[in-house]
């Protein structure tokens, strides 16, 4: 059994100093607190695996040294003889809550929120460092991933704008809610954080705001060949600005495009940029103007289909005469009051043959010398016609006109007109009159009443 055990250790001995010689130190210094008469005295199996034991122990603690040792040694190589590993130490100015000396006081302050956002921002990297992961730490305080990395990011940009002599009183601006604010401005440089901090303090923006301000800032110089770059300074104001004025060129709809550079305006802080805006504004303006100007220029004529019961005489208080749509037949039809006269509204018929009964709309009441023009063919009116440039109505059509104003002095009304040396009638706008004759003016013309549907109705 003595045999045995010396065999053992020394097999173990020479197995360790083949890998290090630390590790033939370290297991003497085992074996003697380990005492060899507690081997002697133990079992065989038992002594085997107290030694395998102790043995990864001292390989563990071996491979840790060995690996420090080769990283000193490498980078003493690449450095020219200077050593420049250096071990982890945190930044002297991180600001921390005072008293929180152990992880359970540092959990607790996490949870109660306790004192400014990015004091106690500083305790979430000392317990990663601990072991803690962002869910744990969640678990425990109640504060999610996001916030976590939102208060830790700003604290890191607040001690980058407080390290380049930000100032203190504009500073203590961000102390309440400032994290996300200052979070949005990771992605600047120290100097771009500065003026940025600045104008967001300035502005009083929004975190949304300050993310919009950041992207542009750092987007405004790859954006030399752009459109416009040369009226627009590096200002975050000016940055912002020229993001907005590059996206009213990109739009189509034209509230968009007004959007864009109203908003453009309100941040520009250079007069070059602002005389652009201005300039895209007023031109904006000048297009809606000549727009509406030529709907404004475009006349159509308002059609009415009648309804089956409005087509009955009988029911109905006004009569019209009927001309032709000729010369000669609009010049013979009779000019006669709308309505009846009494107070049982008689009409008085004369030699005129042709009538037709019409509701008493206001229109036809109100006109001084209302009559009926009936064209066969609505598709020779100056109407609308449809996306396949096909008129809409070719059907007879009666147009009531206005024999009494024969004066074409409203560019929103139609007339009717007779050409030079031509029998037939014809309907023209104000401005298209020219040297026709103007018969009178248009009331609106009216379509014959869809018949009735002879079709059976299935009743379920």
């Amino acid at each position: 059994m003595k045999m045995n055990m010396h065999t053992c250790h020394a097999t173990t001995a020479g197995a360790l100093a083949s890998g290090s010689g630390m590790g033939v130190c370290r297991l003497g210094t085992c074996l003697g607190n380990l005492g060899w008469r507690d081997l002697s005295t133990t079992s065989f199996g038992e002594r085997n695996l107290k030694l395998r034991v102790e043995i990864g122990k001292i390989q563990q603690i071996s491979d840790r040294e060995n690996a420090r040792e080769s990283r000193r040694l490498v980078c003493s190589a690449v450095g020219g003889g200077r050593d420049l590993y250096q071990p982890f130490r945190p930044p002297i100015n991180i600001e921390t809550p005072s008293g929180a000396t152990t992880v359970t006081e540092q959990l607790e302050i996490l949870r109660e929120r306790r004192g400014l956002w990015y004091e106690y921002a500083s305790l979430i990297p000392i317990l990663v460092r601990s072991g803690y992961t962002p869910s744990m730490i969640e678990e425990e305080t109640g504060m999610t991933g996001v916030e976590q990395n939102i208060i830790v990011v700003g604290s890191q940009v607040r001690n980058s704008l407080k390290a380049n002599g930000f100032d203190e009183e504009m500073l203590r601006t961000f102390d309440l809610g400032g994290g996300e604010l200052l979070y949005e401005l990771r992605i600047l440089s120290a100097q771009q954080r500065r003026t940025s901090a600045e104008f967001v303090i300035e502005r009083k923006m929004s975190p949304k705001e300050a993310c919009e301000l950041a992207r542009s800032v750092k987007d405004f110089e790859r954006r030399k060949n752009s459109e416009g770059y040369k009226e627009f300074t590096s200002a975050p104001g000016d940055c912002l600005a020229f993001a907005f004025y590059r996206k009213s060129i990109e739009c189509q709809d034209e509230a968009e495009i007004e959007k864009n550079l109203q908003k453009g305006l309100q941040f520009c802080v250079s007069d070059k940029a602002k005389a652009k805006f201005r300039d895209a504004l007023k031109k904006l303006a000048g297009k809606a103007v000549s727009e509406e100007l030529e709907e404004e220029g475009k006349t159509f004529l308002q059609v009415i289909r009648l309804l089956e019961g409005e087509a009955v005489g009988t029911n109905l208080p006004v009569m019209l005469p009927v001309a032709d749509a000729t010369l000669k037949s609009f010049e013979d039809v009779p000019s006669v009051r709308p309505q009846g006269e009494g107070p049982f509204n008689v009409f008085s018929i004369n030699a005129w043959t042709s009538w037709v009964a019409l509701p008493g709309w206001h229109p036809i009441v109100s006109a001084g010398a209302p009559v009926a023009v009936n064209f066969p063919d609505a598709a020779k009116l100056p109407l609308q016609s449809n996306k396949n440039g096909v008129p809409r109505l070719q059907e007879p059509t009666l147009i009531i006109v206005d024999k009494s104003d024969t004066e074409a002095d409203d560019n929103q009304c139609l007339y009717v007109v007779a050409q030079k040396d031509s029998q037939e009638l014809s309907i023209s706008s104000a401005g298209n009159v020219l040297d026709s004759r103007v018969l009178g003016r248009v009331i609106f013309a009216l379509r014959p009443p869809v018949p009735p549907s002879e079709e059976a109705v299935e009743w379920e």
